[in-house]
C-alpha cells in the first residue's frame, strides 16, 4: 500500500497539501505588495509617498533668516497652531495610522519634526494621550 492510499495520506494530500499552497501563495502575494510598495518613489516605505511637495530652497533660507535676526519664531508657530486647528480634514487616528506604518527611517523624520514642534516625540505624545485617557476613564468610575 502506498502512502496515498492510507488514511494519513488521504489527510495529507487532501487538507495538508492544499492548505500549506494556499498559504504560500498567500505570503507570495503579501511579499509582492510590500515589494511595489517598498519601490515607489524609492523609499524603503510608501507611508508619505504622497507628499511630494517642492520647496524652494531660497525661500526657506529666506524664512530661516527672519524668524533668527528678527524673532518672529512665535509668529510661525502660532501660524503653525492655527492651521492644524483649522484643518477642516485633519484626523489624529489618520496621524497614528500614517506614524504605525512608517517605515523605522520615517518615523526619525516624524519624531524630529515633532520634537521642534512641541518638544516632545511622536511616540512619546502617544504614549501621554493614553494615560491620559487612561487616567480620565478611572476618574468616570
Amino acid at each position: 500500500m502506498d502512502f496515498f492510499q492510507t488514511r494519513m495520506g488521504k489527510i495529507f494530500f487532501e487538507g495538508t497539501m492544499p492548505r500549506l499552497c494556499r498559504a504560500i501563495e498567500d505570503l507570495n502575494n503579501k511579499l509582492d505588495r510590500y515589494l511595489d510598495d517598498s519601490t515607489k518613489n524609492g523609499s524603503p516605505s510608501n507611508t508619505f509617498g504622497w507628499a511630494d511637495f517642492k520647496t524652494d530652497d531660497t525661500m526657506l533660507e529666506k524664512a530661516a533668516e527672519i524668524v533668527s535676526l528678527q524673532g518672529e519664531e512665535e509668529c510661525f508657530t502660532t501660524l503653525i497652531i492655527n492651521s492644524i486647528m483649522s484643518d477642516s480634514d485633519g484626523s489624529a487616528s489618520r496621524l497614528i495610522e500614517d506614524y504605525r506604518r512608517a517605515s523605522i527611517e520615517e518615523r526619525r523624520a516624524v519624531d524630529g519634526i515633532f520634537v521642534d514642534l512641541t518638544g516632545w516625540s511622536f511616540g512619546t505624545l502617544v504614549k501621554k494621550y493614553l494615560d491620559m485617557v487612561k487616567a480620565q476613564s478611572k476618574e468616570e468610575i
